[in-house]
C-alpha cells in the first residue's frame, strides 16, 4: 500500500506547541508528538501500553507523558518509569517511539525500520527557512488513496479541464512535457511559450501581455513528495532558460503522507521570492493555489468514491501516462522489497 522505510512528513513544526500534545495517525498508526523540556520534538505512538487508551488524552509532566487512564507514566523514549500502586515495573512495559527531526519549518517522522532511518535522506526545502521566500503554511485533508493524489500531480493533462478557470492554459500553446526518470523519482520540465498569464501570475507579476512561463519539479518517490520551480516572464524572454529579472519565480512544496488506505494528509506551500514586504500577497496566493488543490481534491475524492464500488476493477491507460505508470510500479517495487527483507529476518 505505501512505503514504510521513509521520512514522511508529520506535521508542520509550528503545530507543535510547547506543553501541548498534537496527535495524528500516519500510516495507519495513531501518534503523539510534542516537545521536551529542550524544545526538541518527541513522536510516540498513541497508545498507552496496558490498556491501549490514547496519550493524547494524557498529561505531559516535563519530558515525561502520564497516561489519564490509570496514571502510567513514560519517558520520552518510550519507557515506563512509573505505575501508581506499585513497585515493580515489568520490562517489556514501554510505548513505541519513532525517529523524529525537526527541518526546514518541518517535523519528519520514520515509521519503518528505525535501525535503516537515515536523517541525510531527508529531503532538503531550504526556501522554506530562508528570509528570501514568504509563504504560508497550508495543508488539506483528502478522503482519497494517496496514490490517486500521486497520478494527478503527475499528469499535466488534467490542467486545462479540472483548473479550466484558475491555472489552467490553451493546450496549444505547451512543449510537450520533458521528464527523466531519476534515482530518486522524476525531474519533470513543463514550459508554455507566448501563453497568457494564469490569473494569480498576472496579477502579481503585473503582467500586461503574453508570457512565457514554466513549472519544473523533482517527484521523490519515498516520502510522496514534490518540490516545484515555476514562474513567468515576459512573452520572448525564454522563460526559465533565459533572464529571470524580469520573471516571477515561485518554488513550492507537496507532501502526501498517508494517513490511512483511504485518506491523506496533504501538506503544501507555495512560496515566492518578490514582494516581500506584501504581507496580504501571501495570503492572496495562498488562497488562489488553495483554490486549485481543492479542484483537484473534490474529483479526486469523488474518483475515490467510484473506485470504492468495484476497487479490484483495473484503469485503462492512455499513451501519455508511462511516468506516472513507472511510479506506481516503482512504489510497488519498494514495498516488495520491504516485504521480503521482513521475511528474511
Amino acid at each position: 500500500m505505501w512505503i514504510e522505510n521513509a521520512w514522511y512528513v508529520g506535521c508542520w513544526s509550528s503545530e507543535i506547541k510547547v506543553k501541548n500534545i498534537t496527535s495524528r495517525t500516519i500510516l495507519n498508526l495513531p501518534m503523539i508528538f510534542y516537545r521536551d523540556l529542550s524544545g526538541e520534538v518527541v513522536a510516540m505512538e498513541d497508545r498507552c501500553c496496558y490498556r491501549h487508551a490514547p496519550l493524547s488524552k494524557g498529561k505531559l509532566e516535563g519530558d515525561n507523558i502520564r497516561c489519564m487512564y490509570h496514571g502510567i507514566k513514560f519517558d520520552k523514549f518510550g519507557k515506563c518509569t512509573e505505575i501508581p500502586g506499585s513497585d515493580r515495573i515489568p520490562k517489556n512495559m514501554r510505548v513505541q517511539t519513532f525517529p523524529v527531526i525537526e527541518k526546514d519549518g518541518l517535523v519528519w517522522i520514520w515509521v519503518g525500520d528505525p535501525k535503516v532511518a537515515n536523517q541525510k535522506d531527508i529531503i532538503t526545502c531550504a526556501f522554506l527557512d530562508d528570509v528570501k521566500w514568504e509563504y504560508v503554511e497550508d495543508y488539506l485533508y483528502y478522503q482519497s488513496d494517496y496514490r490517486l493524489i500521486v497520478d494527478n500531480l503527475l499528469d499535466a493533462s488534467h490542467l486545462n479541464y479540472v483548473h479550466e478557470n484558475s491555472i489552467g492554459s490553451d493546450p496549444k500553446t505547451q512543449v510537450p512535457t520533458e521528464v527523466t526518470r531519476k534515482d530518486f523519482g522524476l525531474h519533470v520540465e513543463d514550459f508554455w511559450k507566448n501563453d497568457d498569464p494564469p490569473p494569480h501570475h498576472k496579477k502579481t507579476g503585473n503582467f500586461s501581455g503574453k508570457v512565457d512561463r514554466w513549472n519544473i519539479y523533482d517527484w521523490y518517490i519515498k516520502g510522496n513528495l514534490l518540490i516545484l520551480d515555476s514562474g513567468s516572464a515576459p512573452a520572448g524572454s525564454e522563460g526559465h532558460k533565459g533572464d529571470r529579472s524580469d520573471a516571477i519565480e515561485f518554488r513550492h512544496l507537496s507532501a502526501l503522507t498517508p494517513e490511512t488506505e483511504l485518506t491523506t494528509h496533504y501538506y503544501f506551500a507555495h512560496t515566492r521570492n518578490f514582494s516581500l514586504q506584501d504581507k496580504a500577497m501571501a495570503s492572496n496566493i495562498s488562497k488562489a493555489v488553495a483554490e486549485a488543490f481543492k479542484e483537484d481534491k473534490d474529483i479526486i475524492e469523488e474518483q475515490q468514491k467510484i473506485i470504492n464500488f468495484d476497487p479490484d476493477r483495473k484503469m485503462l491507460a492512455k499513451p501519455s501516462d508511462g511516468p506516472l505508470n513507472w511510479v506506481r510500479k516503482k512504489i510497488k517495487d519498494y514495498i516488495v522489497l520491504e516485504i521480503q527483507s521482513l521475511g528474511n529476518k
